[in-house]
Parts: structure tokens; C-alpha cells; sequence
């Protein structure tokens, strides 16, 4: 009954189903660190036994397509040993002798340094199990071979050669390495995450090639960031978290420390009218002199730290500052300009009437206004709306009997095209012209002839 027991525990997926011999076990190679210094990149790992595993780790060999200039093992030595080659092979090579890595287990840490810089690169682990004669039957041209035969593949965090140490080749090269995280190895899980990664990266080198260097190290902080908040939430594993964390710093550091250009704005103007762009806010890292070189965005270009230009039409504009110190490093920003068109002019008359009468306080006037760059939206005399060339009547009644109001009243007949009846008020023409910068407004007053006095004699 006990060992029917025992054996229904041993049935749960925890355990691994039986491979040939040196591949029933599961390891977690994942790198603890890495860094670069001198051109010499170290990478940490720390290997773990799956709990299904069955066998005890024997042998772990990471290619090392560059030279392996130092490898390191745990202590106590006597348990660990290393090489560098494996059948003439370039590789870190770790063999287990002792009872070190079993299921469940961690190694300490394991190190090896090349020359070169981080990348993901063939692994293979090895599971021990006691040496088994040949069959008597094995072929004659049988050859062993523990990678393929009895060792599981996998992918792990490496030391690639690097030839180029430019900016622009290794972002190019960051990208592909982000992409294969993404990938099948599924080193970053969230595709969000994946998403962002990849165009901070293209962003980054977007940047390098304009020689904006400064919107340069904002991608790749942003790159930096993402990483951060990947491997606190568990969606980034931590080979992927040195991958790109070592791989991103160092094309940062060797960006051009160059000034920081500031174009200020943003800037509003008229057509017709001058406007100042200001770019002294711009600085060098170390105070080395600055140039100026101006791109106003409508074929005109302009040198100076403040510059005034003039443009001759509405509409957006974006204005492009490059400045450069005497090292020959660049900083471009850009800025915007908002031209418009002048508000309107408006005038407005309110013209006597030529040969006609002028009575006591009564005028035949002319309504005359102009708009100049836009279009009248409004013109009304003492609220009532009028058009320009009107002829109108205006009556200011006085102190009269109501006799003389009718007998004036009667007299007037269809002398004006229109005629207003205003009492002890002022008379005011007001006129508003519009365009696309606003409204402009103009006002006018009649000027009321003084009463003509005859004598009854002549002189």
C-alpha cells in the first residue's frame, strides 16, 4: 500500500517526463548582472534546478563567439571545473564534480567576461548520469555528440564581438536584440512593453541621425524606464533586464555631449510685421562659444543668437535652431510660429447731403464706410442697420408745439431713403469689420449746421 502511494505522488506534471539520459531536468541560466567596462563585458549567472528535474546538473556551456578572457566558478573550486573550449568550440564551459545543482536547487554565481558586448547567444545544460557501456551492436561511424545526444538546448544572455562602437549600428542592433526578446525565447511577456521598447529604440536613432542628441538620451531614458517597471511587474525576466539595460547605458554614454539648444517660443506675429526669435537660452555642458544657424521654415535662413525675420504670409510656421560649439558637437530644436494677418481698417463718415438745406437741428446725410482687409459684419446707425451710400434724415426734436411737428412732418414727404425720429440723443454711425485675426470697429458722428438767421433787410 505504501509504495502504491508513493508512486501516485511521483504522477503530477512537476515531474519531467523521462528524456534520454542527461536531458531529464530543467534549468533556469539566468544572468544576475552584467556590465561593460574597457570594452570587456561581464555577465553573472545564477543556474536553477526545476523541482521536476530527475537528474543533477553536470555540465553547463554557453558559446562565446568572443574569446572568453576570464571565467569564474563558485567555491569550493575542487567541485567546480572550466574550460574555454568545447571540440574546438569557443565556449564558457562549467562542469559540475560535486553534489552541487540538484532539482530544486540554485548554483552560486557563475561568471565569464569576453571582450565584446551583451547578446543572446546558444546555450546547452547537461544532466549527470553514471557512464553505460556500449551496446555490442553500435555502428562503427557512431559518433557521440553530448550537445545534440544528451544535453538541452536553450538561449541565454552571451558576450557577442562588436565591431562598430557608433551610436546609430548599436541602436540598430539593440532594436533586433528587442525584438528576438519579444520573440520566441519570450524574455519580455507584455506586448505593450515590446511595443514601447521598440519605439523608443527607433525613436533614438531617429534623433541620432538628425543630430538631436539631447531628444537622443530622452528615448533611451525612456528605454531605461520601461525596463524598470517591466521586471517589477514580472512581465521582463532579468537576462532580458541586463540585455537591454547594459546595451542602452552604453550607447548613451558614448552620445556627443553636446550644447542644448533653445529656440524659445512659441512665437505669434503679423505678416508684414518683424518678430524676434530668441535662441540665448542655449548652453554648452563645459561654456565652450556657441553658433547660431536659423531655419525659418519659409525658405529664409538667418545666423545669430537673436535674430529678427519678417514673413510675408499667414499660416504656421516651424522655425529650426542648430547650434554647435567648437568641438564640432550639434543640438537642433525647433519651434513654432504663428503668423497671421493684420485685423482689418475700417472707416466710416457720416457725409451732409451737398445741396441740400440744413434746417435747426434737422441734416440729410450719407452713410460711407471702407473695409481694408476683411469684410464688414455690421454697420448700424443708433442701432438701426444701414447700408453704405444710405442717405438718411436725421431729426432731433426740440421744444416745439406739436402744430410744428405735424406741419414739419407733413413737409418731409420721400425726400430721404430712410429717415430717423430720435429725441435729445446722440447720433453714432458704428461700423465692424472682421477677418480671421479678429474684428475692427469704427465710429461716426453727424455734424449738425447751425441755424441760419435773415434778416428782413438786405446786407
Amino acid at each position: 500500500m505504501r509504495r502504491m502511494l508513493l508512486i501516485g505522488l511521483l504522477l503530477p506534471g512537476s515531474i519531467l517526463a523521462q528524456e534520454a539520459p542527461g536531458k531529464n531536468l530543467s534549468i533556469d541560466a539566468a544572468a544576475s548582472s552584467a556590465s561593460v567596462l574597457n570594452d570587456v563585458a561581464t555577465i553573472d549567472y545564477v543556474l536553477s534546478s526545476a523541482p521536476g528535474s530527475t537528474e543533477q546538473l553536470f555540465q553547463f556551456i554557453v558559446e562565446a563567439p568572443a574569446p572568453v578572457t576570464r571565467i569564474g566558478s563558485p567555491e569550493p573550486a575542487i567541485d567546480w571545473k572550466v574550460d574555454t573550449e568545447f571540440r574546438s568550440m569557443s565556449v564558457a564551459m562549467w562542469t559540475v564534480l560535486g553534489d552541487q545543482v540538484g532539482p530544486g536547487q540554485s548554483s552560486l554565481t557563475l561568471s565569464v567576461s569576453a571582450v565584446g558586448l551583451p547578446g543572446i547567444v546558444d546555450a546547452w545544460y547537461r544532466g549527470w548520469v553514471p557512464p553505460q557501456p556500449l551496446p555490442d551492436d553500435i555502428p562503427l561511424d557512431y559518433a557521440f555528440d553530448p550537445l545534440a545526444d544528451a544535453s538541452v538546448p536553450t538561449r541565454v544572455l552571451g558576450i557577442e564581438p562588436v565591431s562598430e562602437r557608433e551610436p546609430d549600428p548599436l541602436l540598430l542592433r539593440l532594436h533586433g536584440l528587442i525584438q528576438e526578446a519579444c520573440g520566441e525565447i519570450s524574455w519580455i511577456s507584455a506586448s505593450a512593453r515590446c511595443d514601447a521598447l521598440g519605439d523608443f529604440t527607433l525613436a533614438a536613432r531617429g534623433a541620432v541621425t538628425a543630430l538631436r542628441f539631447a531628444d537622443a538620451r530622452a528615448h533611451l531614458d525612456g528605454v531605461l524606464s520601461e525596463i524598470e517597471t517591466g521586471l517589477q511587474s514580472g512581465d521582463l525576466k532579468r537576462s532580458a533586464y541586463w540585455l537591454i539595460r547594459v546595451n542602452t547605458e552604453l550607447i548613451r554614454d558614448l552620445l556627443p555631449n553636446p550644447p542644448s539648444a533653445d529656440a524659445g517660443g512659441p512665437y505669434t506675429t503679423i505678416a508684414g510685421t518683424p518678430v524676434t526669435l530668441d535662441g540665448t537660452a542655449s548652453t554648452d555642458p563645459v561654456g565652450l562659444p556657441l553658433t547660431y544657424s536659423w531655419d525659418f521654415g519659409d525658405g529664409s535662413t538667418g545666423t545669430g543668437s537673436w535674430v529678427t525675420h519678417t514673413y510675408g504670409e499667414a499660416g504656421s510656421y516651424e522655425a529650426t535652431l542648430t547650434v554647435g560649439n567648437t568641438l564640432g558637437h550639434l543640438d537642433v530644436t525647433t519651434t513654432s510660429v504663428t503668423v497671421t494677418v493684420p485685423l482689418p481698417t475700417v472707416l466710416a463718415a457720416l457725409v451732409p447731403v451737398p445741396d441740400k438745406s440744413l434746417k435747426h437741428n434737422n441734416g440729410h446725410f450719407t452713410v460711407e464706410y471702407s473695409c481694408q482687409g476683411g469684410t464688414v459684419t455690421s454697420a448700424m446707425l443708433n442701432g438701426v442697420p444701414v447700408q453704405n451710400g444710405d442717405e438718411a434724415q436725421l431729426e432731433l426734436k426740440s421744444k416745439k408745439s406739436e402744430k410744428d411737428s405735424k406741419s414739419e412732418k407733413s413737409k418731409k414727404g420721400k425726400d430721404s431713403a430712410k429717415s430717423l425720429k430720435l429725441a435729445d440723443t446722440s447720433f453714432e454711425l458704428v461700423v465692424v469689420c472682421e477677418n480671421v485675426s479678429g474684428s475692427s470697429t469704427a465710429t461716426a458722428s453727424p455734424v449738425f449746421a447751425e441755424k441760419s438767421v435773415k434778416s428782413k433787410k438786405g446786407g
